[in-house]
């Protein structure tokens, strides 16, 4: 249905944060696609969008926002406290595995900004 309303009329559609986090929290993961493929330029991952997608129950949406766009996907303090948040326990483990390296310890007050959190294997000892 949205394929065909992008194709039909996607001049008139404008893809909002509202859009874009609707589809991040979306079970299904192929609205999200549609939309990174076909309008990727005016999708923009925001924090509150990984959040969403970090509560999602389908990790698939989190592997998807990773793999297409991972460099605009910031890990914040309320990214991990959604993805601790989800009853699926697996968007946690996602999180490391894609992640995790992005630090083998916790950076120092001053080397981050303070809404960015890094996850390691050391934040969950």
């Amino acid at each position: 249905m949205m394929a065909l309303l992008l194709n039909k009329r996607g001049d008139e559609v404008k893809i909002t944060e509202d859009v874009v986090k609707a589809a991040a929290g979306n079970v299904d993961s192929e609205m999200m696609a549609l939309l990174l493929d076909m309008r990727g330029d005016e999708v923009k991952i925001t924090e509150d969008v990984v959040k969403a997608a970090a509560g999602n129950v389908d990790s698939e949406m989190m592997v998807l926002l990773l793999d297409k766009r991972g460099d605009e996907v910031k890990i914040t303090e309320d990214v991990v406290k959604a993805a601790a948040g989800n009853v699926n326990s697996g968007m946690m483990a996602l999180l490391l595995d894609k992640r995790g390296d992005e630090s083998t310890q916790p950076p120092s007050p001053s080397a981050q900004s303070p809404s960015t959190f890094r996850i390691t294997s050391a934040s969950f000892s």
